[in-house]
């Protein structure tokens, strides 16, 4: 497996343990703070699960253009898919603690990227 799917399962990896431990947290805070806080994990790791694949599936070395219009047509989609599913859940959930939302966002899109990931360091000796 190359170095960039690898670093990309360990951000995902990293950022499914994080929504966890959130959601653990969030836990004594509330059943509505639970689901709030998981609306905000989830929005995240599944937007970042799409733009992955829609960047990492096949394409050509040769045409390194087409690799960059693929990575702003990701964000475009994670940003899309993010705004709809704030979207639904708002629709969905009457009760949404919009702090517990945005700040679970924030943890997750954030905190794993300062992981680092020392099997890669390894396996490129």
């Amino acid at each position: 497996m190359s170095s960039q799917p690898r670093q990309i399962l360990h951000l995902l990896r990293w950022q499914g343990i994080t929504t966890a431990i959130l959601l653990f947290l969030a836990a004594p805070f509330g059943l509505d703070t639970l689901v709030s806080a998981a609306v905000g994990g989830a929005a995240c790791l599944l937007a970042n699960v799409f733009a992955a694949f829609w960047v990492f599936r096949r394409y050509r070395a040769q045409q390194p253009c087409a690799l960059v219009l693929r990575f702003y047509a990701a964000e475009i989609v994670k940003i899309s898919v993010i705004l709809a599913l704030f979207a639904i859940a708002y629709l969905a959930f009457e009760t949404l603690v919009l702090p517990a939302v945005l700040g679970s966002y924030l943890v997750v899109q954030t905190v794993p990227a300062l992981i680092p990931d020392r099997r890669s360091r390894f396996s490129q000796t």
